[in-house]
């Protein structure tokens, strides 16, 4: 069973199970989801902007994690969670009004 990382986010404690195989080569799968799900957080579409890399600690924060392991998705999906993910730990860190 596949999820993408927004789903595996809005579904968290969300769990799969094999059902008992009856008669069949193939197994059954039961999906359990939390009766409590919080999906009112919208997150916002992630857009780079190219301010960003003028501050030298932003860049070095892309450099440091460039070589991080995206395990999943497209090419640029990899790309794209690799700059969200070292551009929000800059903006976290500067603290400041620049971000999305």
């Amino acid at each position: 069973m596949l999820a993408s990382t927004t789903w595996i986010s809005a579904f968290d404690g969300s769990v799969v199970s094999h059902l008992p195989v009856q008669n069949s080569d193939h197994c059954s799968l039961l999906l359990s989801i939390p009766e409590v799900v919080s999906v009112s957080k919208k997150n916002k579409i992630f857009r780079f902007e190219v301010m960003w890399i003028k501050d030298d600690q932003c860049k070095e924060v892309i450099e440091q994690d460039w070589g991080e392991e995206v395990a999943f998705g497209s090419s640029m999906f990899q790309v794209m969670e690799k700059l969200k993910v070292a551009v929000l730990l800059w903006l976290h860190g500067v603290g400041n009004d620049l971000g999305p």
